[in-house]
């Protein structure tokens, strides 16, 4: 995540994809889910690319992420023309 941080320069959508839940014990939930709440209760989706489980979910949820930051942005920056606009001289 600090890498995130320090390369965007703008909040972008993240969500964390954990593969491979077909196969048992690979990470300690507790360790997750403290990382999920430290940063802003981040979506997650566990997954199995070889059984297709969560594949299509995840990939719906990381678009709609993207769709709903792009009309937030616009929002802004309608309002922002819009102030701009009104002002006087």
């Amino acid at each position: 995540m600090k890498s995130i941080d320090s390369k965007c320069k703008k909040e972008i959508p993240v969500l964390i994809i954990g593969n491979k839940i077909d196969k048992k014990d690979l990470i300690d939930e507790d360790s997750l889910n403290d990382f999920i709440e430290k940063h802003n209760n981040i979506p997650m989706f566990k997954t199995s690319a070889k059984n297709g489980i969560n594949v299509n979910e995840a990939f719906d949820k990381i678009c709609s992420m993207i769709i709903d930051s792009e009309e937030e942005k616009e929002e802004i920056m309608l309002l922002e023309s819009n102030k701009q606009k009104s002002r006087c001289c």
